[in-house]
């Protein structure tokens, strides 16, 4: 995931110089070269979440912390890109920046996402009964 993402960085300017170009051939090109990147992130990103999480809250977690996000990048970053371009006279490099900074958090967070180990279930619970099952005579 952080090959991606410096994938993601190091593609960020000339994605958004190439869509300035007008040049659909370009504009194709980059967006392929994009999205194989992208790939890059969304591959590992189920069995890097289901590491994340403990067994009994994993489905919650995974859920929470991936809609959250979703709502929060994903949903605000259309309005930031617009606006940071329309702040900056229509230039192109500000939503790249963004995207590259968002892409350095994504880093620095996947760096220290915390992976629990994963016990196969007959070792997970050791714990005795508390009361013996009785027996029929």
């Amino acid at each position: 995931m952080i090959a991606g993402l410096v994938g993601v960085i190091v593609l960020s300017i000339p994605q958004f110089m190439v869509l300035g170009t007008g040049s659909v051939v370009l504009i194709w090109l980059m967006m392929l070269a994009m999205r194989l990147v992208m790939s890059a992130l969304y591959g590992p990103i189920a069995s890097i979440l289901v590491e994340g999480f403990a067994p009994h809250v994993r489905y919650t977690g995974i859920s929470l912390s991936y809609q959250i996000c979703n709502m929060i990048f994903g949903g605000l970053a259309p309005l930031a890109a617009v606006s940071l371009a329309a702040a900056a006279g229509g230039h192109y490099w500000p939503p790249a920046v963004m995207l590259m900074a968002i892409s350095a958090v994504g880093i620095v967070c996947t760096a220290r996402l915390r992976r629990l180990a994963v016990q196969p279930a007959a070792v997970q619970d050791r714990t005795p009964a508390r009361q013996a099952v009785p027996t029929a005579p």
